[in-house]
């Protein structure tokens, strides 16, 4: 395994982590708080976890010049 995918592994790793905490933040905001706070946080965490997915793609897909030796 090279550096480079064993950083990229451990950035999925913890990116997983916080998908995880997300969804069980989303959980507990929809049975804690009054219905438009709790709609108002699943929005916000989902948007985040959207981000999210969309950073892994582009840490393991690549994006520029540079990530394929040409640049």
């Amino acid at each position: 395994m090279t550096a480079q995918n064993a950083i990229r592994l451990a950035m999925t790793v913890f990116t997983g982590i916080v998908l995880a905490l997300t969804a069980v933040g989303i959980r507990w905001t929809s049975q804690h708080q009054p219905p438009s706070a709790a709609f108002a946080s699943a929005l916000v965490l989902g948007t985040s976890s959207a981000f999210a997915v969309i950073a892994l793609v582009i840490i393991w897909r690549g994006a520029g010049p540079r990530r394929d030796g040409n640049g």
